[in-house]
C-alpha cells in the first residue's frame, strides 16, 4: 500500500510539473516535449509513469503524439470535458452552441451511406455534410459528426458552419418544421481513417458513436447526424429515475 502511494504521489508530481511547465509558457505551444526517456531520468521514475502522464495531458487536449515525430503541445490549458445528457436536448445544445463547427466537405449522399440509417421503403435524394468541432480559440478536435439532409431541405445546407448552435434549428427558422422526436441510439466501433486523422487518433481507435434521428411533426425523417467522441472529452449521463430501477431489476 506504502509503494502504491509513494507511485501516486511521483505520477501527480510530474503531471502538475508538466501542466506548470506548459501554463507558463516553457513548453508552447507548437513545441515538442523532451523525450520519455529524458523525462525518466530527470524525474527519476519509470517509463510507465511517463507515458501515464503523457496519456492524461493528452486526454485533456494538451498534447499530441505522433510517431516518429515526439510529442507536441496542442493547448495551454486543459481542454473542457462536455457532459451530455441523453433524456433532454439541453445539454446536446449547449455544447453545440460553445463549439466551433467546421465543415469539411458538402456532398451527394450514397446509397450505401444511406442503408445504414434509412428505411428499405424510403426514397429521394440525401445530402451529406462532414463536420467536426473545436472548443472556441482552439484547433484541437473534439468529435466529428456527419450530417445527412433531405433534399426538401437542402436550403440549410450552406448554413451549416457559418454560425454556432445546432443544425436542426435551421429547419425551424427556413421551414417552420422543428424536429419534434430526436431518437438516439448509442453504440461502440472503430473510428475509420479519414476521421482519425481529422481528430488526431490513429486509425481504428475504439469510440463512442452516436446516430441521431430528427423527425417533424409528421413523423418524418428530415435529418441525421452520426457523431464520434474520442475517450476523455464527452461523459453521457442517464437518470434512472425508481421506476426505471424497478424494471431494470425484474
Amino acid at each position: 500500500m506504502k509503494k502504491k502511494e509513494e507511485n501516486k504521489k511521483l505520477f501527480e508530481g510530474v503531471i502538475q510539473t508538466l501542466l506548470k511547465r506548459i501554463e507558463k509558457g516553457k513548453y508552447k505551444v507548437g513545441d515538442t516535449l523532451p523525450p520519455e526517456m529524458e523525462l525518466c531520468k530527470e524525474f527519476g521514475v519509470s517509463r510507465f509513469t511517463i507515458r501515464n502522464a503523457m496519456k492524461n495531458l493528452e486526454e485533456w487536449g494538451m498534447i499530441e503524439r505522433r510517431k516518429r515525430a515526439g510529442t507536441q503541445v496542442t493547448a495551454r490549458a486543459p481542454l473542457p470535458r462536455y457532459g451530455l445528457s441523453l433524456q433532454t436536448t439541453t445539454e446536446l445544445l449547449q455544447y453545440l452552441e460553445e463549439t466551433d463547427l467546421h465543415v469539411v466537405s458538402r456532398k451527394a449522399a450514397t446509397k450505401r451511406e444511406l442503408n445504414s440509417f434509412l428505411p428499405s421503403d424510403s426514397g429521394g435524394k440525401w445530402w451529406k455534410v462532414e463536420t467536426y468541432r473545436t472548443p472556441p480559440d482552439s484547433e484541437t478536435p473534439l468529435s466529428w459528426t456527419d450530417i445527412f439532409i433531405h433534399d426538401d431541405y437542402s436550403g440549410i445546407l450552406e448554413h451549416i458552419g457559418t454560425r454556432p448552435g445546432a443544425t436542426y434549428t435551421l429547419l425551424e427558422e427556413l421551414y417552420g418544421e422543428p424536429p419534434s422526436v430526436i431518437r438516439q441510439e448509442l453504440s461502440g466501433t472503430l473510428i475509420p481513417g479519414r476521421m482519425a486523422k481529422v481528430l488526431n487518433l490513429s486509425a481504428g481507435t475504439a469510440v463512442l458513436k452516436i446516430l441521431r434521428r430528427f423527425y417533424n411533426a409528421d413523423d418524418r425523417l428530415v435529418e441525421v447526424a452520426i457523431s464520434y467522441y474520442p475517450e476523455g472529452k464527452f461523459a453521457y449521463v442517464i437518470d434512472l429515475k425508481r421506476q426505471d430501477l424497478l424494471h431494470a431489476s425484474s
